[in-house]
């Protein structure tokens, strides 16, 4: 999160929007208000617009609300329907824009890409001796000759990289479910260290030539002093989140908090599973909020344990 804040990237904007959103659908819960709600919704919307991943999030929040809202079920579809309402207007607007511009009432194109030029292509250099560069030239080639050319609609050439993609995932099943398994855990041990020291101007080894499922399979693959020490202390925090995160979790169970903790944990699900194959530390930056407040909570209430015994 601190090498991010400094990069032209939506991931600062983008968990500032989801985590406020949070924060009012929580309060929206406490009430029978609908101001927090609308406000929730808009927020949600901004986030999809932000980062496209968050188009589907709402349900994980209407889940909620139908399975742990302690109001009536007439107050339950009420809140359903102006959080759903908040969210469909704002992300409805770029969908016209995207009618007017391109005749298509779509929200965005990127899953498709995503699907066949980056996920396709790494299941498939994984599978193979080649780099993902030379997959990704073999993959554009049958897209241009599927027909995809700068000349057509953005959401045409989409359509055509969504089937070729889709055609893959048929194909390779097994391989492609291995590693989106493999992609979900890497997000959650990778480091990211390497890229960060390098902003920071220290000397680093040389990368793989491949994309690699995990950082600890070549840390100490040549890798410098200062990489091997400063990856032990990533190492040793992300086990202590962890660790006190599985806590946190047991201890809200214990306590009931069962509205909040299936909160956190239906986000940290939702992200995990959709980032999949791509895993890597950028990607674990929406999830960090969630995991280090269950941490936290079990952390405190370790030290609480063990003061009440002395």
């Amino acid at each position: 999160m601190l090498f991010f804040i400094f990069e032209l990237y939506a991931e600062t904007l983008f968990v500032f929007t989801l985590l406020v959103s949070t924060l009012l659908f929580i309060k929206a819960n406490k009430s029978s208000g609908i101001l927090n709600l609308i406000l929730c919704g808009i927020l949600l919307g901004l986030s999809a617009l932000i980062r496209p991943i968050a188009i589907f999030l709402p349900i994980v929040y209407i889940a909620i609300i139908f399975f742990f809202d302690k109001h009536s079920v007439t107050l339950k579809f009420i809140k359903t329907g102006i959080l759903s309402i908040s969210f469909l207007l704002i992300i409805s607007l770029w969908m016209v824009r995207n009618y007017n511009e391109y005749n298509r009432f779509g929200f965005s194109a990127i899953s498709s890409a995503n699907l066949y030029l980056f996920n396709a292509v790494i299941t498939q250099s994984n599978s193979t001796d080649k780099s993902t560069q030379q997959i990704e030239k073999e993959f554009n080639k049958k897209a241009i000759n599927a027909g995809v050319s700068k000349h057509n609609n953005p959401f045409e050439n989409a359509q055509i990289i969504e089937n070729l993609g889709k055609e893959y995932v048929i194909s390779n099943k097994l391989l492609f479910a291995k590693q989106h398994l493999l992609g979900m855990l890497n997000m959650y041990l990778s480091l990211g260290h390497r890229q960060l020291l390098d902003r920071l101007g220290f000397v680093t080894s040389a990368g793989g030539k491949k994309y690699s499922q995990s950082n600890f399979r070549r840390l100490l693959n040549n890798s410098t002093n200062v990489e091997i020490n400063f990856a032990f202390w990533l190492i040793a925090f992300l086990i202590f989140c962890y660790v006190f995160a599985l806590y946190g979790i047991f201890s809200m169970l214990k306590t009931k908090e069962y509205f909040s903790l299936l909160l956190f944990l239906g986000l940290l699900f939702y992200f995990t599973f959709l980032t999949g194959i791509g895993g890597s530390p950028r990607l674990r930056i929406p999830l960090s909020p969630f995991y280090t407040i269950l941490a936290a909570y079990g952390f405190v209430n370790r030290l609480k344990l063990n003061f009440y015994k002395k």
